[in-house]
């Protein structure tokens, strides 16, 4: 399985490459399919070439079951919850510590946790406490520029009288304020929309190993649900 990008690069998008055999570390693969752009391997970012694993069986004798190096990924049938799965991989490592007592820690089992839980679990809370900041600061921004505003009205009251004098009525005035505020606020949001663009632009060019999901910022995400399977004890 060939990803987007290397098919880009390689092969220059030939869409007649699905049936082409490749050869890699000297051995002889046929190409089934190409990942669509955007896609990004949730284990390994990065990864562009996918290959059939091939298993010794002797990882499969007694005293060999709990050694587990690989991570799984499968997808939801629709209507199944991980909570269902969960309940159902639980009662299993159950089950094969009875069939198995001893080649099974008691603390052994088997967890299951959504996608999004794995790609975003490390730094969740950051990204939350990062978030009540930003908006505690857009607060104290809002506050300070509605100061402002109040000071620069209190300073406009000989121009309000003279023209109350000159025969403006109440409504065309607060006509007056209410337009210079919206020209006010609409220009700081386009502001804010064309520096939150460049921010995130340069933070997907940087590409920090330690935030998820950034190479596919702008992808459109599809309707399918998966998840990761992976063995581990308890802690």
């Amino acid at each position: 399985m060939l990803g987007h990008g290397l098919w880009t690069r390689i092969f220059g998008g030939d869409r007649g490459v699905v049936g082409r055999r490749v050869s890699l570390n000297g051995e002889s693969y046929e190409v089934v399919g190409v990942m669509p752009a955007g896609f990004e391997d949730p284990w390994n970012q990065g990864t562009e070439l996918w290959a059939p694993i091939a298993l010794n069986p002797a990882l499969f004798v007694p005293g060999n079951f709990t050694s587990e190096y690989l991570s799984l990924t499968a997808r939801l049938k629709p209507g199944i919850t991980v909570e269902q799965v969960s309940r159902d991989m639980t009662r299993f490592a159950e089950q094969l510590k009875k069939d198995f007592p001893s080649q099974f820690p008691r603390d052994w089992t088997l967890h299951t946790r959504s996608m999004a839980e794995v790609k975003t679990g490390r730094i969740r809370d950051a990204l939350l406490v990062l978030l009540g900041a930003v908006g505690f600061v857009l607060l104290i921004a809002c506050a300070n520029v509605a100061n402002l505003m109040l000071a620069r009205a209190a300073a406009r009251q000989r121009e309000v009288a003279i023209r109350t004098a000159l025969g403006a009525n109440r409504w065309a005035l607060v006509r007056q304020l209410m337009v210079e505020s919206v020209i006010l606020a609409v220009g700081g949001g386009a502001l804010g929309l064309l520096l939150a663009y460049v921010s995130v632009r340069l933070l997907v060019a940087i590409n920090p190993s330690n935030i998820p999901a950034l190479p596919s910022w702008e992808s459109t995400s599809g309707s399918s649900r998966s998840l990761p399977l992976s063995r581990s004890r308890r802690g």
